[in-house]
């Protein structure tokens, strides 16, 4: 999925500062440095992402937790179908 994205979207020339022995290693290797930013990239962003959106929704899922803790889940018992 995450490489798909990769090549679908439009690219942008950015300048980095990267360790010059480093960048001699994955040259002789053959490793698309671009490609492997990008993949290494969109995985901290999508992790970030979802560490800010449990944030922001803290306090409604303690809320929904705290109900369901209180009164159950909706329809616990309604799914009793007895034996086969």
């Amino acid at each position: 999925m995450i490489a798909e994205q990769i090549q679908k979207s439009q690219k942008k020339k950015v300048g980095l500062s990267v360790r010059s022995d480093l960048v001699s290693e994955a040259k002789a290797l053959g490793i698309n440095m671009s490609n492997e930013l990008e993949l290494v990239l969109t995985e901290k962003v999508l992790q970030l992402k979802a560490e800010r959106w449990k944030q922001e929704n803290q306090q409604a899922i303690l809320s929904q937790n705290k109900f369901i803790e209180e009164n159950g889940l909706p329809f616990d018992g309604l799914t009793d179908v007895g034996e086969y």
